[in-house]
């Protein structure tokens, strides 16, 4: 066990890490992708999908598509996906507990835009938890294309050094972005992408009642 003084701050994505925006990503993909002519069972195209950005995830779908895919095809996605949100977000399980019982200080940083991130906490009850000024989006930084800097970003926001901070993650690009700004990784696998997280550099865990045992958390 990781001695409880190691970490002095957590820092979260809000993305398949508190709230499961995954199941639904992939269904509304998958449903939309029939349309052109791409049919995958649902454990093949979990494993394919998860964890990555619409635009990650369209460039395989193209290659896939027995036809092109219309110029606005990104933009109905993300309507889409909006509108499921509203209807079947949850939170990922377990997250609500460990926030509860947190009593390291925490915050978000994401790939998302700031108003995503927030409707995504508002409707799975999770915006209690948090700060405005605590959620940080890549969106708000002049360097938003560099990978690590949301991460290091908010550490420092946070008043803190990465060496300080465990990041929770679950998606490739996100462990890679969080290892190169020498930050302790932490991947929330899905059963089938263990050995694709380990290989970024992430400690993997299934569930989030691992976490304060991963994390030396003695108080949950």
């Amino acid at each position: 066990m990781i001695n409880h003084s190691t970490f002095k701050c957590i820092l979260f994505n809000c993305d398949n890490v508190l709230v499961d925006t995954e199941t639904v990503f992939v269904s509304v993909l998958m449903d939309m992708a029939g349309t052109y002519g791409v049919e995958m069972e649902a454990e093949e195209a979990l494993k394919l999908f998860c964890g990555r950005k619409i635009g990650e995830a369209i460039e395989i779908l193209e290659k896939l598509c027995p036809q092109k895919l219309p110029a606005d095809f990104e933009h109905a996605l993300g309507s889409k996906l909006h509108d499921e949100f509203r209807l079947g977000i949850a939170p990922v399980e377990g997250a609500a507990q460990f926030l509860t019982a947190l009593k390291l200080p925490y915050c978000i940083a994401s790939g998302s835009t700031r108003e995503k991130i927030w409707l995504s906490l508002k409707l799975t009850k999770l915006d209690k938890f948090f700060k405005q000024e605590h959620i940080f989006s890549c969106c708000d930084m002049d360097n938003s294309s560099t990978l690590p800097a949301i991460f290091l970003h908010a550490a420092q926001r946070m008043g803190y050094f990465p060496e300080q901070c465990a990041v929770i993650e679950s998606s490739i690009a996100g462990i890679n972005a969080a290892v190169a700004g020498g930050f302790r990784v932490f991947g929330l696998g899905n059963g089938m992408n263990t050995e694709a997280l380990e290989q970024q550099g992430a400690t993997v865990f299934e569930s989030i009642s691992e976490l304060p045992m991963l994390l030396g958390l003695t108080h949950i």
